[in-house]
Parts: structure tokens; sequence; C-alpha cells
């Protein structure tokens, strides 16, 4: 009777140590993934403003190309940096698509929910039909050829346009 109290005993002692670490651990996965997020909508709106500025279509733009035309914020982590985790594709007919550069991108789906306040323009993207899902409202939307751009499977996807 003694041996089972004594395990009892030693395990929610062990509980009550590890439940806090637990909780910090999410707490800091949660804040990594809201300045992921962040650093998308900041991507984003730079992508959006170049673009905007030089009308090509059917192309990417680089960061290197940001940087050089000035869209970047001089205080965010990507004017620094000299590469991205984002990447970007405008088609013919001026829609942006951002979304990660490589496969095993961070989920931070909900994280842009709430920064672009519920909007339909935030998805996922499924390889095997080539659609955009929409976590908002349940909708798939088909999406063009890319020209060379691919999107990861499973990856956030950001839709920007400039009008």
């Amino acid at each position: 009777m003694w041996a089972v109290l004594i395990v009892v005993f030693a395990l929610t002692l062990g509980g009550w140590y590890g439940w806090p670490a637990e909780h910090r651990r999410e707490a800091v996965a949660r804040q990594q993934a809201s300045e992921d997020a962040e650093t998308m909508g900041i991507y984003r709106q730079a992508v959006v403003d170049y673009f905007r500025a030089n009308g090509a279509t059917d192309t990417s733009v680089s960061l290197a190309d940001l940087k050089l035309a000035g869209v970047l914020p001089a205080w965010s982590r990507l004017s620094a940096g000299s590469t991205s985790v984002w990447t970007n594709y405008r088609d013919s007919a001026g829609q942006i698509y951002i979304f990660p550069a490589a496969a095993g991108a961070p989920s931070i789906v909900a994280e842009l929910l709430t920064l672009s306040r519920n909007s339909l323009n935030v998805g996922i993207y499924r390889a095997a039909d080539n659609t955009l899902f929409s976590p908002v409202d349940g909708t798939r939307v088909a999406l063009p050829p890319l020209g060379g751009a691919v999107i990861p499977d499973g990856a956030p996807v950001w839709l920007a346009s400039c009008d």
C-alpha cells in the first residue's frame, strides 16, 4: 500500500514540476508563430507596394529587389536579412500569392487569420487538386498555373492584389 502511495506522490510531484514548463513551451511556440505571421504580413505589404510601382505580371520579386526598391521597413527582420522564409508570385491576372519558400514552414494559419481579421484571402494550399482551402468558410478555390512557382503542399498562402 505504501509503495502505491509513494508512486502516486512521485507522479503527482513530477506533473506539478513539468506542467509550467509545458505551458512555457506552448507560449513560446505561439509567440514564434505570431512573429512569423507578422513577418509574412510585412513581406506581403512590401510585395504589394513593389508590384504597385512596377506593373510586372507572371513573375516574382526577390528579397534583394524589395530592399533595392525601398519597400521593406528598415526596422523589420526582412530588411536586415539576406534570405526570407517567404516568397511570392504574381499571375497574369494581377493576383499576388505569398507563401513559404520551402516545405516544412511553420503552421501559422490561425495567426494569419487573426492578423487578416478572418480574411478569405488566407488559405491552405492542397497540391493534390491544386486548390486553396479557406479555413474561414471551407471553400476551395482552384489556382491557375503559377509559372515556375511551386507552393509546398499544406503551406499557408495569403493572397493580395494591387487594386
